[in-house]
């Protein structure tokens, strides 16, 4: 790896901490905040490939867990969206149609349910779902398409206008 690469991807991945950080005096923005620190994730991938991609999620991931107050948002940074870019340019190349969305889906209801086992494990109590789980994992999957149709259009708008940035 190449210098620049180690510290584009730590700004990158000090970036995705500030945005996250974000989320501690507006407690409703969790999730926003750490979509939003996906894409920085994303752009370290267009930039610099997998490798500075992956080390920056590990870096935002350890950094957030560590000095975030609300550990939601690193929590929702470490096992969904901050690795999601890397598993979303992976399932898309190796697989198309169906199975790719498949493999997607596939994922997602894995973090989900590793989320809620981590959950269960700790303690922490989850009384908002009672009774509804089933609606809740259906509204979050849908939630989940449409993220990823805005990732994928984000990603292109991004590649198509400043890709003399990512050359």
């Amino acid at each position: 790896m190449k210098t620049k690469e180690i510290t584009g991807g730590g700004l990158f991945a000090a970036a995705a901490v500030a945005v996250m950080m974000a989320s501690v005096p507006f407690p409703s923005f969790t999730l926003t905040c750490a979509a939003l620190s996906s894409f920085l994730v994303l752009f370290v991938l267009l930039k610099w490939g997998a490798t500075s991609a992956m080390l920056c999620y590990i870096t935002a991931s350890v950094l957030s867990i560590l000095f975030l107050p609300r550990k939601e948002t690193a929590l929702e940074f470490l096992l969904f969206f901050g690795i999601y870019p890397l598993v979303k340019r992976a399932a898309e190349r190796a697989f198309t149609g169906v199975i790719c969305w498949t493999v997607k889906l596939v994922f997602c209801n894995g973090m989900l349910l590793l989320g809620y086992g981590i959950c269960r494990l700790l303690g922490i109590p989850l009384d908002e779902f009672q009774g509804q789980l089933f609606l809740a994992v259906a509204l979050f999957n849908l939630a989940f398409v449409l993220y990823d149709i805005c990732f994928t259009r984000v990603m292109k708008t991004v590649l198509n206008r400043y890709y003399k940035l990512f050359l």
